[in-house]
């Protein structure tokens, strides 16, 4: 495959090997009404985006806790690799989460990882000890998601018709994105998904997996 690359790729779960927009709330929110609001978005009831308001309001801490809370997060080991390999390509690769830019910018600042680009929702304090939920990629939403990642692949290929898309993911807000990619790397409830809706897709379970079939695939070296 003597082509271009673009690599799209899912934070919590996928990256980070916890799905840290979900520690924080169960760390600093109210469980039971933050589960309730996520059964109810995975229901198809509510938007990501109402989810994300409802479990904000149940939450209380401050920005040295979040920043805490960020700090003890550990990501894929095998990721920094993939990443290096597909630079040595001269592959691009953007970050697309329904999750919040604040957590994962300290994240990837502890790695070095910071040319990363990212495209997510954000969190803002107000009053020291509470937060707002801000959607700076709303304008675009599937109605589902408040930052649809099939949005910005669309919106990738319409400038690079000729380049390949491949998307990593893990969970119910990839499915537009996986949906949209010429490439799947699926697990958990995405790879649930992909198997039901027989969309084809590459099952792993880490980036070890994904830099293997990348090499059988003859995309990376």
């Amino acid at each position: 495959m003597n082509k271009i690359w673009h690599i799209f790729s899912d934070f919590d779960g996928t990256i980070a090997r916890n799905d840290v927009g979900a520690q924080l709330f169960i760390q600093y929110g109210d469980v039971g009404k933050c589960r309730e609001a996520v059964t109810e978005w995975m229901r198809g009831n509510i938007s990501s985006r109402e989810m994300y308001r409802r479990e904000c309001a149940t939450a209380e801490l401050t920005p040295s806790q979040l920043f805490e809370l960020a700090g003890q997060q550990k990501i894929d080991p095998h990721f920094i690799d993939f990443y290096r390999k597909c630079c040595e390509k001269e592959y691009d690769t953007t970050i697309l989460s329904d999750g919040f830019q604040i957590y994962i910018t300290q994240i990837f600042r502890r790695y070095d990882l910071l040319p990363l680009e990212i495209k997510a929702n954000d969190i803002r304090f107000v009053n020291g000890r509470q937060i707002e939920p801000q959607f700076p990629h709303n304008d675009h939403s599937c109605g589902r998601c408040a930052n649809c990642k099939g949005y910005h692949i669309r919106e990738f290929k319409k400038n690079h018709p000729d380049a390949g898309v491949l998307f990593i993911g893990d969970g119910y807000s990839d499915r537009c994105g996986a949906l949209e990619a010429n490439i799947i790397f699926a697990k958990d409830d995405l790879l649930g998904y992909c198997k039901k809706e027989k969309i084809n897709h590459i099952s792993f379970e880490s980036f070890a997996d994904v830099i293997q079939n990348c090499q059988a695939l003859g995309i990376l070296h």
